[in-house]
């Protein structure tokens, strides 16, 4: 409307763009590198993470791999190894990364897991 109006639907067009992409997001798992290892352990990284905002994330090893359980839902996503203390977190937000913070004596300190917008810290508890 502002500053004559073309009728285009510049703003539905936009959404349709978004739309495809969360879609797209939806159905891809995120690409494991080639070649991945982890920093440490996969047990050292085990425990429970705790976000004032976003309450309580559990780290599990199960199988080989690490698993998030984090929300009211209690949702698991599984981690895949990215490269050294970064993990890509499968599922719906496609290569989103939970990476975590590592003093020098190999003690993990944090983990930071990228939620949307928002990349909240959960302190290990």
């Amino acid at each position: 409307m502002y500053f004559g109006d073309t009728g285009a639907d510049v703003s539905g067009e936009l959404l349709k763009g978004k739309l495809a992409e969360s879609t797209a997001a939806v159905t891809t798992e995120p690409a494991h590198p080639a070649e991945t290892h982890p920093a440490l352990p996969l047990s050292a990284y085990a425990g429970t993470y705790t976000n004032t905002t976003y309450g309580t994330a559990i780290i599990s090893e199960q199988n080989g791999n690490l698993t998030v359980t984090i929300g009211p839902a209690q949702q698991q996503l599984l981690l895949v190894q990215g490269n050294g203390n970064t993990f890509l977190v499968a599922g719906t937000q496609g290569q989103t990364p939970a990476t975590f913070d590592v003093d020098n004596n190999n003690n993990v300190k944090s983990m930071t897991l990228t939620l949307g917008r928002a990349t909240p810290v959960f302190a290990r508890a």
